[in-house]
């Protein structure tokens, strides 16, 4: 089965704003300063580190990911609802992946009942 996938970068003031966005859990716990760089701990699964000017906090990738959506969604970047979303760094950038598995079918056309086969033009 196909399988779109979709990448949106974020420079890293977008990520400053995407985490200051986020309920106060996240924006919270972000240093004061301007975003500077991200980087995974442990691999693809494991936490993101925030670097800013003043410190560094470790978030966890969740927490990343859903700021990053809500940011998405506030500026009108659309997002399928049914697709699987993953948060990579790439360099010192965060990107958001998307991938949406299988491609929606539309539904059968309904078969024409067979008084319709008879009608003409002239009976409408």
């Amino acid at each position: 089965m196909p399988v779109e996938v979709r990448q949106i970068w974020f420079d890293t003031a977008e990520v400053d704003q995407a985490l200051r966005l986020f309920p106060p859990n996240v924006g919270s716990s972000l240093p004061q300063g301007d975003v500077l760089s991200a980087k995974e701990e442990h691999g693809a699964d494991g936490p993101i580190t925030i670097t800013t000017e003043v410190a560094a906090v470790t978030l966890e990738r969740a927490k990343v990911a859903a700021a990053l959506i809500l940011f998405c969604k506030k500026n009108r970047i659309p997002l399928p609802a049914a697709a699987k979303k993953m948060v990579v760094v790439d360099g010192e950038r965060l990107v958001l992946r998307v991938a949406l598995s299988g491609i929606p079918r539309r539904p059968a056309a309904a078969a024409p009942t067979p008084w319709a086969r008879h009608l003409t033009k002239a009976d409408l």
